[in-house]
């Protein structure tokens, strides 16, 4: 299940407000027995809320004649336990800790499957270089498996996932892993929310079941369609 979160510009303005808030929201959210795991992403797969764009990117050791060829990758912001709570396997290296990306820590990023062929071919990306907009120079850590962000009838695109604490963004779509019912986990959701900060309204609930089936809408449509015409 996650929900949305919107940080008002006038009163988080720059990183750390921004990193403190989402580190308060989410240590609280993790002492509730309601949630067996709590992270939150900048663009949550198969939703159409939260902040998604893409960036051309450089790698170290590979030079691009001109801007149009230099590599471009779908850039997400996500904070820790993200691929552990979406179950998004890891190919190679490892997922991000909570000293990943903080002053004192590593700058590190990690790619997905498509990026990595795509830009390494069978070379192992890990411990490479890769200059980011906004998050400056990063070191590659791991390799995830493709997720379908666009639902399930789209191709895969090269995705960056870099830790919140380096893409500090006013948008990020919190993810809670829960046994309980979606009323009760928005109810202890909400309370964390009101705990860090109360004038903030709480946003869109979605249950990731609920996105998937929404993403293939159209076309289960079209099939029933089709079978009825045939009967």
């Amino acid at each position: 299940v996650a929900f949305h979160v919107v940080l008002p510009a006038a009163r988080y303005r720059g990183g750390p407000p921004k990193r403190q808030f989402f580190d308060d929201l989410l240590t609280r959210m993790r002492a509730l027995p309601a949630f067996s795991r709590v992270t939150a992403v900048s663009a949550l797969p198969m939703s159409p809320l939260g902040v998604q764009f893409d960036l051309s990117f450089s790698i170290d050791g590979l030079e691009a004649t001109s801007p149009s060829e230099r590599p471009r990758a779908a850039y997400r912001g996500v904070m820790p336990g993200y691929f552990e709570a979406m179950a998004i396997p890891v190919r190679d290296g490892r997922t991000f800790t909570e000293f990943d990306g903080r002053d004192d820590g590593q700058r590190v990023a990690i790619v997905n499957e498509t990026l990595a062929r795509r830009y390494f071919g069978s070379t192992s990306p890990v411990n490479r270089l890769v200059k980011m907009p906004m998050a400056g120079d990063l070191t590659i850590i791991g390799v995830v498996a493709d997720v379908k962000h666009g639902g399930l009838q789209s191709q895969a695109v090269p995705e960056v996932f870099v830790p919140y604490e380096r893409l500090a963004l006013s948008q990020m779509q919190v993810i809670v892993v829960t046994s309980v019912s979606v009323a009760d986990a928005s109810s202890a959701a909400k309370s964390a929310l009101a705990s860090v900060d109360p004038s903030l309204p709480f946003g869109k609930i979605s249950r990731m079941e609920d996105l998937v089936s929404a993403s293939i809408a159209q076309p289960r449509f079209n099939m029933l369609l089709i079978i009825g015409l045939a009967l």
